[in-house]
């Protein structure tokens, strides 16, 4: 084992506030390892490519207290530090960017098509909405992020934090928002039901409206039948309360993400040194144990088991959409085709009726000659 060393803090080469604990580094990355090892796992079982996202903030996490074991074994090393520091700082942002899929996700399968809204936005466009409103807090944390760092001098860093704290505002303020679409969404199912696919031994083409009333079956436009070799895999309705499940987990990660971010803005609203800042386990305790237990909250109320039908993606959607521009193209090749024909013979027409006032020219005369 690498012998490990802590500088004194009022050493001007030394980079951490503290003396870093390294089996507390340790102890997270195997942590963060595992809950990604059963994301991975979960998205291959359940078949759900945009669980990526989540993945992508799990390894960020994991790889950050990686390279944190590295820059406590190399204390003075910038870019362990820095990197370690912008990978745990910026993997929240995943997590939040997945909520927001998965929100996305469930008003598209459990509202019936053409009534997947919200306050009038179908679910498409909000989670495309909230995901580039998370994109765009990124990259105002990510600037900010950059520029913490103790080479660049006080007053450099002061401002990346000051930009950091205003790329975490604005995530909160998309949360807030977000968090509104949700509960308005939760009251939609428990007024109106919820919308699902259901298995019939001779038909794929049936849904079951399931609501606090009983239950109600309507014809499934054709885009969104089940196949029959997958019909038995949506044999069982979804609930009310099982859907309100997923929207709780959905709220704990929330409030996770929002209280670590109370605590990010506090921690750099004290200042570049702070009672804050000089103690380590504030770090452990407020930001990367709410984080692991979101990812595990994820684990255990993983979306594939509740996404499931037809309607579990917009995969069936974007068909029907790619469906549409093709036969519009079709339409419009076919249309001008037949302009080009109408065109062609018009010309024709012209052309023959000009020969014949030709004609009609040369003969009158010769005629008229001969009959002379």
């Amino acid at each position: 084992m690498a012998k490990l060393e802590c500088y004194p803090v009022d050493d001007p080469d030394t980079l951490w506030l503290y003396c870093p604990s390294f089996p507390a580094a340790i102890a997270y990355s195997v942590l963060f390892g595992l809950t990604t090892t059963a994301h991975l796992v979960q998205a291959f079982i359940h078949r759900k490519p945009f669980a990526w996202v989540l993945i992508m903030g799990s390894l960020w996490e994991t790889a950050g207290y990686i390279l944190r074991i590295l820059a406590v074994i190399d204390q003075r090393s910038e870019t362990y530090q820095t990197y370690q520091q912008l990978l745990i700082i910026l993997a929240p942002l995943w997590i939040n960017a997945f909520c927001y899929m998965v929100l996305g996700r469930m008003l598209h399968c459990f509202l019936p098509p053409g009534e997947d809204k919200v306050w009038g936005v179908r679910a498409r466009k909000i989670a495309l909405l909230f995901v580039w409103g998370d994109v765009f807090s990124f990259i105002i944390q990510l600037g900010g992020g950059l520029m913490i760092n103790n080479e660049y001098g006080a007053k450099t860093v002061r401002l990346g934090i000051n930009i950091y704290m205003a790329g975490v505002g604005v995530q909160l303020c998309f949360i807030a928002a977000f968090m509104a679409i949700a509960v308005r969404f939760q009251l939609t199912i428990r007024q109106g039901g919820v919308y699902n696919s259901i298995d019939h031994s001779d038909s794929s083409s049936m849904v079951e409206l399931t609501g606090p009333h009983g239950s109600q079956h309507m014809t499934l436009p054709s885009v969104y039948q089940i196949p029959p070799t997958r019909r038995k895999n949506y044999s069982r309705p979804m609930s009310t309360r099982r859907v309100e499940n997923l929207l709780y987990a959905l709220y704990s990660v929330l409030l996770l993400i929002i209280f670590r971010n109370l605590y990010r803005l506090i921690e750099f609203s004290s200042g570049a040194e702070s009672s804050i800042t000089k103690r380590e386990y504030y770090t452990f305790v407020f930001d990367s144990t709410p984080m692991l237990l979101a990812l595990l909250v994820f684990n255990a109320f993983h979306p594939g088991r509740f996404l499931r039908g037809p309607r579990a993606d917009f995969s069936a959607e974007n068909k029907e959409l790619k469906e549409q521009k093709r036969a519009t193209r079709r339409a419009k090749k076919e249309a001008d085709q037949l302009a080009k024909e109408e065109r062609k013979a018009a010309k024709q027409t012209r052309r023959a009726a000009k020969g014949g006032r030709s004609e009609g020219t040369f003969q009158d005369p010769e005629s008229h000659f001969i009959a002379k």
